[in-house]
């Protein structure tokens, strides 16, 4: 099980990295920019201000929101390499539509949000 989820990982890391590379390729930018970028907090909540993305109006969705693994390494004195993943939001590409701004909704949409900082944290104990 380990195994699995350490290569679903990885898979997921670059399967990620080139479809960011893809659009750094096409549009000439990065697709995420630092201000896009809502790191997750335990004292920081989503609000409906960090749904900057256009409604999908062909998703019987009431919103999306759109998330990922950051990973950052470093060297520790010890000569081994500590890795931190955590959780990402990306505010331009999270949407809501209008008539479902509510907080039952917000809180469904932090629930995920939520979800993808466990398993960031279940993934550091892979490496």
């Amino acid at each position: 099980m380990k195994n699995t989820l350490i290569i679903s990982f990885i898979l997921f890391y670059y399967w990620g990295f080139a479809q960011q590379h893809n659009n750094t390729l096409m549009q000439g930018q990065p697709q995420y920019a630092a201000d896009d970028t809502l790191h997750w907090s335990k004292d920081r909540k989503l609000t409906w201000d960090d749904f900057q993305g256009i409604p999908d109006t062909t998703s019987t969705g009431m919103a999306g929101t759109s998330s990922g693994f950051v990973t950052k390494s470093k060297y520790t004195s010890d000569s081994t390499i500590s890795i931190v993943v955590s959780a990402v939001f990306y505010k331009k590409e999270s949407w809501v539509k209008a008539e479902f701004k509510d907080s039952a909704t917000l809180n469904h949409e932090q629930g995920h949000f939520d979800i993808a900082e466990v398993y960031a944290r279940k993934s550091e104990c892979c490496f």
